[in-house]
């Protein structure tokens, strides 16, 4: 692992597989998933601009039932799930305050009810925010890790109030995504998030009077679909007014 040398690291039993890895071109983080002959899983890891000295972790996950997948090998359930449904949970029972849980990624889940008060919620599969009414989802720490959470679509927005609200105290446990982030509260996304809202019909617009220090009013070009309650952003421009 020292200067710019590279070597290959093989591991067994690796399902899915990628063309070869020649240690002589390989690219720092390629890797190789051989199922076919030796069932192994090579990785090119470089020393450039590394310690002369360096380990590499490697986890393994155990679990005996609803095991997520690893990322982009789902394989979708043919039927949508409820969070109030108990039957649909593992062990009969919907999450309980305070509980850790994880959104198998096989799994398509609506929020037909306002989840329990919980520590952790990662998800894997995907979400969806019940499109009747308000919802609302307290934890600790949300990780939307390789699935989504989808409120609404681009043909149906989703009007009603939606609300992500973290728990974490500073004498909280911490919670570790990667070794450069952690805390004791986080809303992380490394999968995705959709919101699609009831955008008003004017979503940028100018000023027609400068917008003096300590006014109460602005005067705008045009303000349709503005309602209470809606949030402004000013910017600087280089226009007459500004």
């Amino acid at each position: 692992m020292r200067g710019g040398a590279k070597k290959l690291t093989s591991l067994n039993y690796i399902i899915e597989s990628n063309n070869t890895l020649d240690v002589n071109t390989c690219q720092n983080g390629d890797y190789n998933h051989d199922n076919d002959v030796q069932k192994m899983l090579a990785v090119c890891v470089s020393g450039k601009n590394r310690t002369q000295y360096e380990y590499i972790e490697v986890n393994g996950v155990k679990c005996l039932y609803f095991c997520p997948l690893p990322a982009g090998t789902f394989i979708k359930e043919n039927f949508t799930r409820m969070w109030s449904n108990a039957t649909q949970w593992p062990n009969g029972v919907v999450p309980q305050p305070g509980d850790n849980v994880t959104l198998n990624g096989n799994w398509t889940v609506v929020l037909d009810v306002d989840p329990n008060p919980l520590n952790n919620l990662t998800i894997d599969g995907s979400l969806i925010a019940d499109d009747s009414r308000d919802v609302t989802i307290i934890a600790n720490f949300i990780h939307i890790r390789a699935g989504n959470f989808t409120a609404g679509s681009s043909g149906s927005p989703f009007l009603h109030k939606l609300t992500f609200q973290l728990n974490g105290q500073k004498t909280s446990p911490v919670f570790t995504v990667d070794p450069m982030l952690s805390a004791n509260k986080l809303f992380t996304i490394t999968g995705s998030l959709n919101l699609y809202g009831n955008a008003p019909s004017s979503v940028s617009t100018v000023l027609t009077q400068s917008a003096l220090a300590g006014s109460s009013a602005l005067f705008v070009d045009d303000s349709t679909g503005w309602v209470a309650g809606d949030t402004l952003v000013l910017s600087p421009s280089f226009s007459t007014y500004n």
